[in-house]
């Protein structure tokens, strides 16, 4: 038996992840994490906050089966 969450995620172009990267000194890796959800330290909620105030990325819930 299959099941489906909705994962929530933050959604931007390339170019803002090059931004926030800039912007923290912080790799890709650690940005993508953070818009993804998978870390939720102080530095990772601050990411968040700034993708979607400051460079108007979009939060979505994702589908995924489990």
């Amino acid at each position: 038996m299959t099941k489906t969450l909705k994962l929530q995620k933050i959604l931007c172009r390339v170019d803002v992840v090059k931004q926030l990267q800039k912007d923290y000194n912080v790799t890709r890796v650690c940005v993508y994490n953070a818009l993804a959800y998978r870390s939720n330290s102080e530095l990772a909620k601050t990411i968040r906050r700034d993708a979607l105030e400051k460079y108007d990325a979009v939060e979505v819930k994702m589908p995924t089966l489990v």
